[in-house]
């Protein structure tokens, strides 16, 4: 997006530096950016799952083993194709490993339940090897004992990192 710039003054937006900084789903919307956003220059996600339709299949599998939940599960069948198909669709997941856009920084808690690392470990790992020798700049940060939390040493890392990949 782009601010209104009045006539005759400065911008008030620097779009050539914009980065978008997400924490929890905010994190994932940091993911769903660097996709959608050809205004964001860097994107940084705290605590966000990248991968929308793989964490839905592993809620769904969770729910599945719980016997009390079998029956209900069944009944609304055809409602969580749909919503399978939906989440799918709007999963930047696939696309960010095939076209790796822009700078990313990844942090999460080592112990976060909410968003796990595994799948921040898995996308890291996918784009490297889809982009080697160079992939670019691509950074995971795990802390190590932190849950689902935004520590203050996350948000130091962040305005860091955003500062060195925006004034290149």
């Amino acid at each position: 997006c782009r601010a209104p710039r009045p006539t005759g003054s400065a911008p008030r937006i620097n779009t050539d530096q914009m980065g978008f900084v997400g924490y929890s789903m905010g994190g994932y919307a940091a993911f769903h950016a660097v996709k959608s956003l050809p205004e964001v220059n860097a994107s940084v996600s705290i605590a966000g799952t990248p991968c929308f339709y793989q964490r839905w299949k592993d809620v769904l599998l969770e729910c599945s083993t719980y016997l009390r939940w079998v029956e209900a599960l069944k009944k609304v069948e055809q409602e969580t194709e749909l919503r399978s198909a939906f989440i799918l669709e709007m999963d930047p997941y696939q696309q960010m490993i095939d076209d790796f856009p822009t700078p990313l920084l990844m942090i999460c808690g080592d112990v976060d339940p909410v968003a796990p690392k595994k799948y921040l470990l898995d996308l890291y790992q996918q784009i490297n090897e889809a982009h080697q020798p160079d992939p670019g700049d691509l950074k995971l940060s795990v802390y190590d004992g932190i849950d689902h939390q935004l520590t203050l040493a996350m948000a130091e890392e962040t305005v860091d990192w955003l500062g060195e990949v925006l004034n290149r």
